[in-house]
């Protein structure tokens, strides 16, 4: 279901307990990472842009969360870090932990 909260903070209060926690540290890093972006809500989801196009966003699921890269030469730049290496987003489940 596609979130109409206002700004990235409500959307991370309205998700599940058990993915707040990793929301909340995907956002940091986003934040610590991308200098010189907006942070904003695309598409019913947190979104960070530059020069007015969605270049990043991020998003809580029914059984993973995902990480969704826009930007061709930034995705093939990561692709060895990202999984599944053949998808333009990553997935994390809940018993996965995001390294900071």
């Amino acid at each position: 279901m596609r979130s109409t909260a206002a700004n990235v903070s409500a959307y991370i209060e309205e998700q599940p307990d058990r993915w707040q926690s990793a929301l909340r540290k995907l956002r940091a890093l986003c934040r610590r990472e991308l200098k010189g972006y907006k942070e904003g809500m695309a598409y019913g989801m947190p979104s960070y842009s530059r020069d007015g196009r969605t270049e990043i966003g991020f998003g809580s699921q029914a059984r993973y969360l995902s990480l969704y890269v826009l930007k061709q030469p930034v995705l093939d730049a990561h692709r060895a870090e990202l999984v599944p290496r053949q998808a333009t987003f990553a997935r994390f489940t809940s018993s996965q932990s995001l390294r900071s």
